[in-house]
């Protein structure tokens, strides 16, 4: 194809570093029409000039019809607004198709598979680093079903579901409910023993017991339920030996659902590790640039509830790990939630920095209040009919009705709040990235990468 002048209203000069962009000519922002040449017009849509209405009038005026460009392919609805009002658009990917040969700015979004680890083995030996690997692949592969882990003494079983590690089963005494609210004097040793009897005669869980005993309240039986999932799982973090088997298989649903996110989990057990295995696998990805996952269903994972939000929020696909720890003053809790996002994959790595910023975005207040799931979607309804035009209140919205945070929910309000997260999730669209440069975090980087 010949190539032909065109004209780019945008500031981003590194559009211009590519072959195909050399007969093109870039507007400045005191640029006026008529000092444009004829040709096909494109307009950025991150230019400034695309929230001016009047300006963009003026330009049709004197030149033409305009053709809107996009830094990332459009939902099905978003692309349908601009088809209704007139306007063409085109992602930046395809534009080098239209005017010559040369090579996509945005890189090609490739096979998006290889942005999650490999599946597990049904069976395999624990230790810190497998372990966490073993939960990040179950998490990262949505699975469902029981995990059966144990050392020479100790039995335990986890059940997932769609890869969230709902309950935990332990033979470990110090683990029980009771036992543990005694070593912790909540109760006294006498209580626990009568809360066992009443259990016992009434077939009912201790916890039950407690509650009918006055000795806790629902929302205190709820909290301690909470810590005692809590200590039974991260105490795996500690094991430095054991064998695990994972069956994939339906699963009854517990009416209890942990408070904390999977990274979470993530952050807290490997707070528990001692050996500097969190900090040497950072500063191996050190000079890699931190990416937001280009999927919604990871990037917009809840976060955990102790996240820096001003330190993650530089995040925006063109800062190094290096550069992110400096800016934190290498704080080893900040370290370690950096870890978590990326086992969790709501992160990545990569070998080259985003063309264009993107940033991490849709961060919740610290301590909000999770509504009701009727409540939320009375609330989102009314938003979405007056307009949810501003980027950061979509992302947001985002992380509130993700799935993680529904789990036990009736069947009905899960299909209702994932039907909104894909609907929201086409208004934001996330940048399409090079596989090909995007790495996996690894503790311990025990995976070689071809």
């Amino acid at each position: 194809m010949q190539n032909k002048s065109f004209y780019v209203i945008t500031l981003d000069e590194e559009l211009f570093g590519q072959p195909w962009m050399k007969p093109a000519v870039m507007c400045r922002m005191g640029m006026q029409p008529k000092e444009a040449p004829r040709g096909d017009v494109y307009v950025d849509l991150m230019h400034p000039i695309c929230s001016q209405p009047e300006a963009l009038d003026r330009w049709r005026k004197e030149i033409g019809p305009v053709v809107f460009l996009s830094r990332f392919p459009l939902g099905k609805e978003s692309w349908q607004r601009f088809i209704e009002s007139g306007s063409e658009i085109l992602y930046i990917g395809d534009m080098e198709k239209r005017v010559g040969q040369g090579t996509d700015i945005r890189g090609q979004q490739g096979d998006l598979s290889k942005l999650v680890p490999e599946r597990p083995a049904s069976r395999g030996k624990i230790e810190p680093a497998t372990w966490v690997a073993l939960l990040s692949a179950i998490h990262s592969h949505q699975m469902t079903g029981n995990l059966y882990l144990k050392t020479e003494k100790i039995k335990k079983m986890v059940t997932f579901l769609s890869g969230f590690p709902l309950q935990v089963k332990s033979n470990k005494s110090k683990e029980l409910l009771g036992r543990m609210l005694v070593d912790e004097n909540v109760i006294p040793a006498s209580a626990c023993e009568e809360s066992v009897k009443k259990m016992n005669a009434e077939s009912i869980l201790q916890g039950q017991a407690l509650v009918r005993m006055n000795l806790l309240t629902e929302d205190e039986l709820v909290a301690a339920l909470s810590r005692q999932w809590a200590i039974k799982l991260l105490d795996v973090f500690e094991w430095l030996e054991g064998e695990y088997v994972f069956k994939e298989e339906a699963v009854q649903i517990p009416e209890f659902l942990p408070p904390f996110s999977f990274c979470d989990l993530m952050s807290s057990g490997l707070s528990r590790l001692t050996s500097g295995i969190v900090e040497a696998s950072v500063n191996i990805a050190s000079g890699m640039f931190l990416v937001p996952h280009p999927l919604a269903r990871w990037r917009y994972q809840p976060l955990p509830a102790n996240i820096d939000m001003e330190l993650f929020g530089r995040i925006d696909g063109r800062l190094t790990v290096n550069q992110l720890m400096e800016a934190g003053q290498s704080d080893r809790t900040q370290m370690t939630i950096l870890s978590s996002l990326l086992l969790s994959n709501a992160l990545l790595l990569s070998l080259r920095p985003l063309p264009t910023p993107q940033h991490f975005g849709g961060f919740p207040l610290p301590g909000e209040h999770v509504l009701l799931p009727a409540r939320m979607l009375e609330e989102l309804e009314v938003e979405w009919q007056t307009g949810i035009s501003d980027i950061g209140r979509i992302e947001t919205w985002l992380r509130r009705i993700h799935m993680d945070r529904f789990l036990v929910e009736k069947p009905s309000v899960r299909e209702q709040m994932e039907s909104w997260f894909n609907k929201l999730s086409h208004e934001k669209i996330s940048p399409i990235q090079n596989v090909a440069d995007l790495r996996l975090f690894q503790l311990g980087w025990k995976v070689k990468y071809e």
